[in-house]
């Protein structure tokens, strides 16, 4: 049987080729070099004597049905990704009509139902199936593995690495996903080369006392202070040999970096208003509030959260006090069932509230059984407004008699001065008594010196 001879250039991880195989697109698991097969690993069934159904797919150069994973192929109109044919003899026959396809396992390798496209996800194993008329006549076995790039010596982490603060930092008492923290192939100066591998890779901590990996829940928990390896192992597609490892060293900060990582959180309880708009900064901290008194008397409630508390902590979280700068725009309410600070709003303006957290610090390190308070403050710009009363409106302004701009400089005869009716006559008049009485004074003074 002669292979199909259509050639198309194609790009998939990362590799640009071209092939000659029995379908337009394909994936090489092995040099992405085009080769001109002159047979298809096809599983034909009989249907009667010499006559035998194929399916022509995508395999690579040595005749496999190896793709790579997380990969899509886009078609032309007149393309195809998988065909049935019918051979008789020495005649070789494309079957169009009452033919659909299917993968036993889409999750790794799709295919379209009419055989026009194909996509891969993680890496695994896959059968598509030809069916006639709902009936099978043909199968092909897919190996769906990861692209590995030729300078690739090893693996690196390629994803989120360390928090928003500080690189490759833990925050005591915190948990963070493993699904952000992704493996790649690295080459030997450490750098990623290649695509986030879809291959098994398992989790682990050089010492579970500083973090530990719960693989059950997919997250990472720091538990103290100190320092200790993340190690991120990868196997092959069977999940049975280890291909590499990736290492990152990561350091859990102090007990103390807690009382500056204190946020301030809005809180939805019974009775608090749905229309308040809240500003958020880029840790989620809340620095502003603005509310429209339109929607009637309104309320919101606030807290200052903090992970001080966490188990073996030295740090001890005692309270927080809030208060208003403007309590005819905002007043503020302790609302202890709930545990957080009410902020009612009674009137039009701006106003900021101000949350201060108290804790206590165990120095028994340094100063044996003492302890000091530390405090964090907090601010919130609130802005009440009401955009249902009535806008003002302006007032007009009095019309002004223009500024006679007359030069009366070397002027004579009275050419260019005010009128005695004109209000600039009358301020000389003023100006000139009081100079009169000025030199008055003078004389009374030097009168009184002799």
């Amino acid at each position: 049987m002669a292979a199909h001879r259509y050639v198309k250039p194609f790009i998939v991880a990362g590799l640009t080729g071209a092939l000659s195989l029995g379908a337009p697109m394909a994936a090489f698991a092995e040099d992405a070099v085009a080769a001109d097969n002159t047979s298809a690993p096809v599983v034909a069934t009989a249907t009667q004597e010499d006559v035998l159904y194929e399916i022509w797919g995508v395999y690579n150069e040595a005749g496999a049905c190896v793709v790579y994973s997380n990969t899509e192929w886009p078609l032309g109109a007149n393309d195809y990704m998988f065909q049935l044919h019918r051979v008789e003899g020495y005649e070789d026959t494309v079957i169009t009509e009452g033919v659909t396809f299917s993968s036993d396992n889409e999750d790794v390798l799709w295919v379209d139902p009419e055989g026009l496209s194909m996509r891969t996800g993680p890496a695994g194993s896959a059968r598509v199936t030809a069916y006639l008329n709902e009936v099978e006549v043909a199968h092909l076995d897919y190996t769906v593995i990861d692209y590995v790039p030729e300078d690739a010596v090893g693996y690196a982490f390629s994803g989120y690495v360390s928090d928003s603060r500080d690189a490759l930092t833990f925050s005591p008492g915190s948990r963070y996903e493993l699904q952000y923290f992704k493996v790649a192939p690295a080459n030997a100066a450490g750098e990623v080369v290649g695509d986030e591998v879809s291959n098994k890779v398992v989790y682990s901590s050089s010492d579970s006392s500083v973090f530990r990996v719960n693989e059950a829940y997919g997250y990472i928990e720091a538990l103290k202070p100190g320092t200790a390896d993340l190690i991120a192992t990868v196997y092959d597609e069977d999940g049975t040999t280890v291909l590499g490892t990736a290492t990152l060293s990561y350091t859990v900060r102090s007990y103390e970096s807690l009382i500056d990582e204190s946020m301030v959180f809005d809180h939805s309880i019974p009775g608090v208003s749905e229309d308040v708009q809240y500003t958020y900064d880029d840790r989620g901290n809340v620095t502003g509030i603005s509310y429209d008194m339109a929607n009637g008397a309104g309320s919101c409630a606030v807290f200052l959260w903090t992970g001080a508390n966490a188990e073996g902590s030295n740090v001890s979280y005692l309270g927080c006090t809030t208060s208003s700068s403007n309590e005819a725009v905002v007043k503020v309410t302790r609302d202890d069932t709930y545990g957080v600070d009410r902020l009612e709003f009674v009137g039009v303006g701006t106003a900021t509230v101000t949350l201060v957290g108290t804790f206590s610090v165990d120095n028994g390190v340094t100063r044996s059984g003492s302890s000091e308070t530390r405090t964090v403050t907090r601010t919130i710009a609130v802005t009440v407004t009401d955009s249902s009363a009535p806008a003002e409106t302006e007032q007009p302004k009095d019309e002004q008699k223009p500024q006679d701009t007359t030069d009366n400089k070397n002027k004579s005869d009275g050419e260019g001065l005010p009128e005695t009716g004109d209000p600039a006559f009358v301020a000389m008049g003023i100006a000139g008594l009081a100079g009169v009485g000025a030199v008055a004074a003078g004389v009374r003074s030097r009168r009184r010196e002799d």
